[in-house]
């Protein structure tokens, strides 16, 4: 085998001793931080026309829809789910079906007043079968609004 010539390593000039700080002046050059720019100030968009129209209708069809159930005596849930039903708390209407399915006729007239809980509970429940029980609550009324 032949032995490997060990060499010793050569100080480098530019090297700085471990003690001593390196003069920095001629090759450190900052760059400043770039200057933030202004944010422009975010307009909330707001509701369009349609939305507008589609609301106030929904709104004046549910105020006479309110109405018309006062003036017959329908004032507590229609729906009277034992044990979790809130009987006069919290009430709005409960349609046969979900409201983009329905026409304007069935939208104004097929539906009944529930609690939100007993809303809730029916939401859950298969199509036809929320369908089914909404009518037959409708059928078995003593007056219709």
């Amino acid at each position: 085998m032949a032995k490997k010539k060990i060499t010793k390593l050569k100080v480098q000039e530019d090297i700085v001793p471990w003690d001593q700080t390196p003069n920095l002046a001629n090759s450190f050059h900052p760059v400043p931080k770039p200057s933030k720019k202004e944010k422009k100030e975010v307009k909330p968009i707001g509701p369009g026309k349609n939305f507008i129209a589609w609301s106030n209708a929904r709104k004046a069809s549910k105020k006479a829809s309110k109405k018309a159930y006062e003036a017959v005596g329908i004032v507590t849930c229609e729906i009277m789910i034992p044990s979790i039903c809130w009987k006069d708390n919290a009430l709005g209407f409960a349609h046969i079906d979900k409201r983009d399915n329905l026409t304007e006729e069935e939208v104004k007239r097929a539906h009944i007043l529930g609690c939100d809980l007993c809303h809730s509970v029916l939401e859950r429940m298969p199509h036809a079968k929320m369908r089914a029980m909404i009518e037959k609550i409708i059928k078995n009324r003593k007056i219709q609004p």
